[in-house]
């Protein structure tokens, strides 16, 4: 059977997209050491041309105001956008765990508090880089990221206008998870970077996410964050969530169930 004209379109497209993403990836290679030898890893392009973070107004406003303080692209980012509006009718809090200069923790809060004015929004860091960092963890050492404070983070918030946004200072949940600990939350963007860090965020966080509560895990897909993929990996399965992993490098996990006992049941 012939092909038509559509179908040897989509083909010559296919090939196209193959060739440019190994080639593209040869090249990154030479520059990143990280993702040499790495068969689970390749430069993701895709034959999808569709941006709606380039024509979304109210997105691209806030960009333009707190662009400086975050260092994710703006596809992971409009992720955030999207899915803390998704859960905007929820009870509960909302949690970032490394929010550096507060950029994507603001973006978060100011979305949530769209749909439900006073929102709270938790912003934590140690403001002193990343911490848990060990074994499971191949690039980071600990102390990476460390150029950012806390005033920084609360001047973004007071200029954005935002009154729902706290900041959390230390190790979390080691310092900090006490001081909020009585919560439940509908939205969390964890952004630690290592494993060990990620995980206790997760297990702290889980027994107190609402019912269709979500949570963002930043870096799954990035060659220098294994240690995150790993968390992930370890929560397939889990009957009280349900996993995504996105090729923008985020993964999702959502609430699903309520078998794991915590305050969030109540």
């Amino acid at each position: 059977m012939s092909e038509g004209s559509a179908t040897q379109r989509i083909r010559r497209l296919e090939t196209l997209r193959r060739t440019a993403a190994v080639a593209m990836h040869t090249a990154r290679q030479l520059v990143t050491p990280a993702l040499r030898g790495q068969l689970g890893h390749n430069t993701i392009i895709s034959t999808a041309t569709y941006s709606p973070w380039q024509v979304d107004e109210g997105f691209r406003a806030m960009l333009g105001s707190m662009a400086a303080c975050t260092l994710l692209d703006d596809m992971r980012l409009y992720e955030l956008w999207q899915l803390s509006d998704q859960v905007g009718d929820l009870r509960g809090d909302a949690i970032e765990i490394g929010c550096w200069r507060g950029g994507a923790g603001c973006l978060v809060a100011h979305r949530l508090a769209q749909r439900q004015p006073g929102t709270p929004m938790f912003l934590c860091d140690t403001f002193a880089g990343v911490v848990k960092a060990g074994a499971r963890d191949s690039v980071y050492v600990g102390g990476e990221h460390d150029d950012a404070d806390e005033a920084t983070v609360r001047a973004l918030a007071a200029r954005l206008g935002l009154t729902n946004v706290d900041v959390l200072v230390g190790i979390f949940p080691d310092d900090t998870g006490e001081a909020v600990s009585d919560r439940t939350f509908k939205f969390a963007h964890i952004d630690v970077d290592v494993y060990e860090g990620a995980r206790d965020s997760f297990s702290w966080l889980l027994p107190r996410l609402v019912l269709g509560g979500i949570v963002v895990f930043d870096d799954y897909g990035s060659s220098t964050t294994d240690g995150i993929r790993t968390v992930i990996d370890e929560l397939h399965g889990h009957p009280d969530v349900a996993l995504v992993r996105n090729l923008n490098g985020q993964a999702v996990a959502v609430r699903r169930r309520l078998t794991t006992p915590g305050p969030a049941e109540a």
